[in-house]
């Protein structure tokens, strides 16, 4: 069965849907004049799936993947044949027979569909078998998952249900499939070889959740992994306020039922969306309210080149701290530190902030890191508040890069081991950091501008984001692209010095950033950012011909490329056929036709290429190739026989002729000369040793026949038999006289 995918529609698509049932079938006796009609209905052909409306990836291959409330059309060919219907009166249509595995059954009967070893019967059917109609009588009908039919057949866990088309003979009530006839149901078709598989899954969905802190878990449940067991491949958890501050997922994979566990590096709303292989999805809010780390905000900044500046290092949740220390990084061939300046006093006056850089001679401290410590003195209980956003400290750089460098400031452990706390008590605080950037540039306000490429080359989800600092809040930028296509989009405004904003669902490309501020005078930068692609996946098939008419040694080779190149080794690659069963890059044992596939990588990117296999033209010998000139008489071996053949495969025209007489030859044809009448036997074969056999019979023009007559001897030992012969000759006039020839 070829499937064609027409039209795909994924996202807020609204209709409204009649649910899908697994009805009973009806059965009703009809009038006895009814009962003498042939059976000689036909269930025929599904034309095609689709379209598909929801969020799975997977309908194309031998089992259609449903999430929860997917639904998929299915349009069938209109190719059936009713006229077996015992009660014309009534309207004859298309509906879909359930069965828990591929049915076997050949139908004729409705109590062949009881029977069947795979008929689904759970829930007890009143007549053995259940018809979903589609609510109409032309086999067209949309399937859905409601999650009634996990329900009802799978005590609400998520199944497999193949169906066939078959033929019912009136539609009781708009929905019921209602077979007639005495016996009733006595003329039925399925098209078992048309039969298809739908698995219905459950929605993705949590429960358990937990947070301890900025520790925190759930239990997932639901999806793909719930019927096949495996993992969830895409688990994300964002800060709902700011993107860029993520979740670390510590559990590892998890399959349906299990618990993920996960840290925040502060507390707010975060953002969670999870996914299974067949695209099925879960999105919601976890609220981390409880998590007090110790957050460490690195600056954002620019620099001119060969100048020497100083930029503030913040914290946010700093409470009741009495010691602290941690380590600053940064690009050494960029920047090099000065020192710092502008201590916090609530910090110095119960402690000295202590820092050790590659400058300190003699050290160990690496160029481009430095450490710090800070903590109340000998003797002292005292712990320090500082409100969010205080600074501690600001760090000074010289810039020792060239124009348009830039350098990551990052919160590490070296050469100091980072920890923030009250040791008094033993009180370890958690610890997260916000990274800084620091920019060689002749800007006159720091202007950071990120992008996230685009999953798939043709995908329009790019984005790109604008972090801003040192100039005066609040912020506005708008955006076009590069070259410019009509007006700017924007402005979006940024409230704060440090704060960032995303522009998101962009195709790859460059796009122009125009940021002001709200100075007087006003300041602007212009800058761009481009949005990148990965490489764009394409397909190809490599395929092998057939060597034979009617042969089955073809084989079609699913190729993957990026950017027109070839990948050698493609494994993290999924391949689909539009084979049933097959499976991997490559079919082998392949006769003509028609061959599909579609590739998926691990973005969900997805490429297709087909090609149809032909075959070599029948090798054999026409009638009008042929020519046999029978020998003139019984006896004369003067008989031909011309052959020329046509179709196979030859490079040069000729082929190799190996006859019964034993003569063999290489040519574009033959003769067999100076034959008796007889049967004659070749064998022809081809370069690729394709075979043709036939035999041929040359006959006599003339044929002579002796017509005896016998008179036996009287008695034993006597002399007077005798024997009378005399010629006679058929296919041609005879030439007389006659000579006889004897041989005692």
């Amino acid at each position: 069965m070829v499937r064609i995918l027409i039209s795909l529609f994924v996202g807020c698509v609204f209709f409204q849907l009649s649910a899908q049932t697994p009805d009973d079938a009806l059965f009703v006796r009809t009038s006895i004049q009814a009962e003498g009609r042939n059976c000689a209905s036909d269930a025929g052909n599904i034309a095609f799936f689709g379209p598909l409306t929801g969020q799975s990836n997977d309908f194309m291959g031998d089992t259609i993947y449903l999430c929860l409330n997917d639904s998929i059309f299915v349009n069938h060919a209109g190719d059936e044949d009713l006229s077996g219907d015992p009660n014309p009166a009534t309207a004859a249509g298309i509906g879909y027979a359930f069965f828990e595995c591929p049915p076997t059954a050949n139908v004729m009967m409705a109590s062949d569909v009881r029977n069947d070893r795979c008929v689904l019967d759970e829930g007890s059917p009143v007549n053995g078998f259940y018809v979903y109609t589609g609510f109409s009588l032309d086999g067209d009908a949309t399937f859905f998952n409601s999650g009634d039919l996990q329900a009802q057949f799978f005590g609400g866990n998520p199944g497999v249900i193949h169906f066939a088309p078959i033929t019912f003979d009136s539609l009781t009530a708009g929905r019921f499939a209602t077979y007639e006839g005495t016996p009733q149901g006595s003329c039925v078709s399925m098209s078992t070889d048309q039969q298809f598989a739908i698995a219905y899954l459950n929605g993705i969905e949590i429960s358990d959740f937990s947070d301890n802190g900025c520790e925190g878990s759930f239990r997932v449940r639901g999806g793909l992994p719930q019927l096949d067991g495996s993992t969830y491949p895409t688990i994300t958890i964002v800060n709902a306020a700011d993107p860029g501050i993520t979740a670390t997922i510590t559990s590892g994979p998890v399959t349906h039922n299990e618990v993920v566990t996960f840290t925040v590096p502060e507390a707010g709303d975060y953002l969670l969306t999870i996914e299974d292989d067949k695209s099925c999805g879960f999105s919601g809010t976890l609220e981390m309210d409880g998590c007090g780390a110790v957050t460490f905000e690195l600056p954002f900044g620019t620099i001119l080149p060969g100048t020497n500046k100083c930029f503030p290092v913040r914290v946010e949740n700093w409470v009741d701290v009495s010691a602290a220390q941690f380590s600053i990084n940064w690009d050494p061939n960029v920047l090099r530190v000065s020192g710092i300046q502008s201590e916090n006093p609530d910090l110095t006056s119960v402690g000295a902030i202590v820092i050790s850089t590659n400058a300190n001679a003699p050290t160990t401290v690496a160029p481009g890191q430095m450490g710090v410590s800070w903590g109340a003195l000998t003797g002292q209980n005292t712990v320090v508040t500082l409100p969010d956003g205080a600074v501690i400290f600001e760090i000074c750089f010289d810039a020792i890069g060239v124009l348009d460098d830039c350098s990551p400031l990052t919160l590490t452990n070296d050469p100091t081991a980072v920890e923030v706390g009250d040791p008094n008590i033993g009180l370890i605080l958690d610890v997260s950091q916000r990274e800084g950037k620091i920019t060689i540039s002749q800007d006159p306000f720091f202007v950071l501008l990120s992008q996230d490429s685009v999953s798939c080359a043709d995908r329009t989800d790019g984005s790109f984001s604008v972090q801003v600092d040192e100039g005066t809040a609040p912020y506005r930028f708008s955006w076009n692209t590069v070259p410019l296509s009509g007006m700017n989009r924007g402005p979006i405004v940024i409230g704060e010095d440090g704060g960032s904003a995303r522009v998101s669902g962009l195709p790859a490309g460059r796009y122009q950033v125009t940021v002001t501020d709200s100075g007087n005078p006003q300041l602007e930068v212009v800058d761009t950012v481009v949005i990148l692609s990965g490489p764009a996946l394409s397909a190809r098939i490599r395929e092998t011909q057939p060597q034979c008419f009617g042969g089955n040694d073809g084989s079609v080779m699913a190729e993957v490329l990026l950017d027109g190149v070839l990948e050698p080794n493609p494994v993290n690659y999924t391949f689909l056929w539009n084979i049933a069963g097959a499976e991997g890059r490559e079919l082998t044992n392949l006769t003509m036709g028609f061959y599909a596939f579609t590739v998926t990588d691990a973005n969900g990117c997805i490429a297709r290429a087909s090609t149809t296999l032909g075959e070599p033209a029948r090798l054999q010998v026409l009638a009008n190739n042929l020519q046999i000139d029978d020998a003139s008489c019984s006896g004369a071996e003067d008989g031909v026989i011309r052959i020329t053949p046509t179709g196979g495969t030859t490079a040069d025209g000729n082929y190799n002729f190996q006859w019964s007489t034993g003569l063999t030859s290489r040519a574009s044809d033959a003769t067999l000369s100076d034959l008796n009448p007889g049967r004659y036997c070749v064998t022809i074969t081809d370069d690729n040793n394709c075979s043709f056999e036939n035999c041929y019979t040359v006959r006599a023009q003339k044929t002579l026949n002796i017509v005896p007559v016998i008179d036996d001897v009287s008695c034993n030992g006597q002399n007077d038999g005798e024997i009378f012969v005399s010629g006679s000759t058929s296919g041609a006039t005879a030439a007389e006289p006659y000579t006889f020839t004897w041989d005692n």
